[in-house]
């Protein structure tokens, strides 16, 4: 980062008051003192106070760095040692067997540089918002001797918007990169499948694809999150290991070993699932796969360090958020729920939502919404809640309904702002009666990012899985990730399946459980689709049994699950949109609704176009569903 202009101020100690510099960019970076509190502020936005954790020491300039360690030590004089990382309770932390081991050392204390065979070692995290998380040095990243990058391939936007961040100083990077086994928790598991492939994300950090291959080194997610890492990544360079731990290695090898038939190619890349994730945020398919087909070789034949050569290592259990949303001046990673009438504004408030969730949009009309300026009514990341009985059009009308132009422009205008439904109804049998809903779903699978199918009774759940993620972290990306690998397949329900009986071999992907996932209450394994060596869009264990369920730590006891329960999704899909006399779509609005299309604005074509959209994705569901061997 060039300097071009300073100012500082002194008091009458001498200590500086105040860092300014500007960037190449014209950017403007100001730490001040207000008030014994550490401020910050970046060109016109408000200033806020920091610790000194939060100085992102990536960003200061080498000629900055001493006059801002001065001004951070005059507000927060000697930093004292942290307290001992607290054990973590039976059945917390981000790994099977999560607590510390009987010779595990106290948790670690920042009092020195991280020093890597005589270097001074900046350890590089990456956050949800693709800032880096420095630690070990005091140094900037241009100033330091090496650079440890930990990528975590779960994350798919946040690597993109670092990787700028970073283009200075790759030569000096070595890459972590944490993977999965099949012995992994389900929290470490989530979005396991995606992941896999976003491995390939890592050449972005390295000067070519020759040096990432001939440096990148691995470990286990569950080890980096539970243990003090330093001593893992020093063992591991000093000792030219390539991963982490040798313990595990049959369980990471589980789903790379095997060449053509391993469990990556044949329960993923043979479908290209998710594949459309990666390509729309800057992979070309040729590093995607150069990766992959490499990635087997080092793994197998490189050197493992295992747990017993590190030592006693200090136990440091950590969560991390891994999805952030575009929510501007929202709350945070929050969505807020937009309805569009006072019914579906009381059932919300009925159901535990709290009012200052809920912005009511009735009064605003469908045609307002052609005029994108009135997507200033939706500020925020939207969750958008529908009321099933609030679905129709009136006779005499302009043939729009509110929720489907709003919906339709806000998905047009924001692509980069996560857009989710929830539809809701009092019984499962309003989800196929109201043949309004035809035109309104043939719309979501175009315009939406995920659709949840829920009954009035389950909306406090709903509010809870979406709601109750511990750091606010943004489930709706993570059930993108998790149960969406292509962009059709967008819809869900809670493991309560609106009060239906789920059939054995239902549901087509990995569940997601906000909360701990608890075996004896937990979807039984029966009810997903598995096919052994042919199981599609799941990672399988040693013995090929489905790796079925994923999870996001959460707040409080409750834990809520989502599935893709196929055969449900169709049985209901197929009852709205067939004529129960033709067992066909509808051909006409009044075959549907009892009156002519002109009384409602629109014409026959729409419904019959509607009818026939949702009949694709019917037809989709169910080739999926279907074991290889009956296709």
């Amino acid at each position: 980062m060039g300097c071009i202009t300073s100012s500082q101020k002194a008091d009458e100690g001498g200590d500086t008051k105040k860092v300014e510099w500007h960037d190449g960019d014209g950017v403007t970076y100001i730490y001040r003192v207000d008030g014994g509190q550490l401020m910050y502020e970046c060109d016109d936005a408000k200033a806020t106070a920091v610790e000194e954790k939060d100085i992102d020491w990536g960003k200061v300039p080498a000629d900055k760095t001493k006059e801002l360690e001065q001004l951070a030590n005059s507000v927060f004089k000697k930093a004292a040692a942290p307290k001992a990382a607290a054990a973590p309770k039976e059945g917390k932390g981000t790994g099977k067997g999560s607590g510390a081991t009987a010779n595990a050392a106290e948790a670690p204390k920042e009092d020195g540089p991280f020093i890597v065979q005589g270097k001074e070692t900046a350890l590089v995290d990456i956050d949800d918002e693709g800032n880096l998380q420095i630690s070990g040095t005091k140094k900037s990243l241009a100033d330091v001797e090496q650079i440890f990058l930990v990528h975590d391939p779960r994350m798919l936007a946040a690597p993109l918007a670092a990787k700028g961040k970073l283009e200075s100083v790759l030569e000096k990077i070595t890459v972590f990169t944490l993977l999965a086994s099949a012995t992994s928790s389900p929290e470490s598991l989530l979005a396991a499948e995606m992941a896999c492939q976003c491995v390939s994300m890592g050449i972005w950090f390295s000067t070519d694809v020759d040096k990432f291959k001939a440096t990148t080194k691995f470990i286990r997610i569950d080890d980096y999150y539970e243990k003090d890492p330093k001593p893992i990544m020093k063992k591991m360079v000093e000792d030219s290991c390539v991963a982490y731990p040798a313990e595990q290695k049959d369980a990471i090898l589980t789903f790379w070993a095997g060449g053509k038939d391993s469990r990556v190619n044949k329960h993923v890349l043979n479908f290209r699932a998710w594949f459309h994730l990666l390509v729309s945020n800057g992979m070309e398919e040729g590093e995607i796969m150069e990766i992959l087909e490499w990635l087997p070789s080092p793994l197998t034949d490189g050197k493992w360090c295992s747990a017993e050569a590190v030592g006693p290592i200090p136990s440091l259990p950590r969560s991390k958020s891994l999805y952030t949303a575009d929510n501007p001046g929202g709350r945070g990673r929050l969505p807020t729920y937009y309805v569009f009438t006072d019914a579906a504004c009381d059932l919300a408030k009925a159901n535990s939502i709290p009012a200052d969730c809920i912005t009511n949009l009735q009064g605003i009309t469908a045609k307002t919404f052609e005029d994108e300026s009135t997507l200033t009514q939706i500020p925020t990341q939207p969750l958008f809640l529908i009321k099933v009985s609030d679905v129709k059009l009136e006779k005499g009308g302009d043939g729009l309904m509110a929720c489907v132009s709003a919906i339709e422009k806000h998905y047009e205008v924001r692509p980069n702002m996560l857009s989710m439904v929830v539809l809701v109804a009092d019984s499962f049998d309003e989800f196929t009666s109201n043949k309004w809903l035809i035109p309104l779903v043939s719309n979501l699978i175009e315009n939406c990012d995920a659709a949840v199918f829920a009954l009035s009774s389950e909306l406090p759940q709903v509010h809870n899985f979406f709601y109750k993620p511990k750091d606010k972290q943004c489930v709706g990306h993570a059930l993108c990730y998790q149960q969406s690998p292509f962009p059709r397949l967008k819809f869900f329900t809670l493991s309560t399946a609106m009060g239906q009986t789920l059939e054995d071999s239902e549901i087509l992907f990995p569940s997601l459980t906000v909360g701990n996932v608890i075996e004896e209450k937990a979807v039984p394994i029966q009810k997903f689709i598995s096919n052994g060596q042919d199981t599609r869009f799941f990672m399988t264990d040693q013995s090929w049994k489905p790796l079925a369920r994923r999870a996001i730590p959460g707040e409080g006891n409750e834990a809520v699950t989502v599935i893709t329960p196929a055969k449900l999704l169709v049985r209901m899909l197929k009852a709205l949109v067939n004529n129960p006399d033709t067992q066909e779509g509808y051909e006409s609005v009044e075959n549907a609704v009892g009156a002519p299309a002109e009384d409602f604005g629109i014409d026959d074509m729409q419904m019959m176009e509607a009818s026939s959209n949702i009949t694709d994705l019917i037809m989709e569901f169910s080739q999926y569903a279907e074991a290889p061997d009956a296709e």
